[in-house]
């Protein structure tokens, strides 16, 4: 069998080095197809995920956005008006 740097000497080594090249290539574009695919039923399943709860997402939102900040302030005014009473 020749080194992989070294041309083939004969026909039945160059048909035979033909081969496995076309086999690593058959492989290469299995190993794709199957990568596209998982890639495809992640981004599908995650789709799903979304459609599922979407009807649930930001149901106790108030729409402002700076309702902790207020909170926050609403509920140190009540410490202070309870203590300094």
């Amino acid at each position: 069998m020749p080194k992989s740097n070294q041309p083939c000497e004969n026909k039945d080594e160059k048909e035979t080095e033909a081969s496995k090249f076309k086999g690593l290539l058959k492989d290469l574009d299995e190993d794709a197809v199957e990568y596209q695919r998982k890639i495809r039923d992640e981004y599908e399943k995650r789709s799903r995920l979304y459609e599922l709860g979407k009807d649930l997402f930001g149901v106790a939102g108030t729409g402002d956005t700076e309702s902790s900040t207020t909170y926050k302030e609403k509920v140190a005014e009540e410490i202070n008006a309870k203590f300094n009473d």
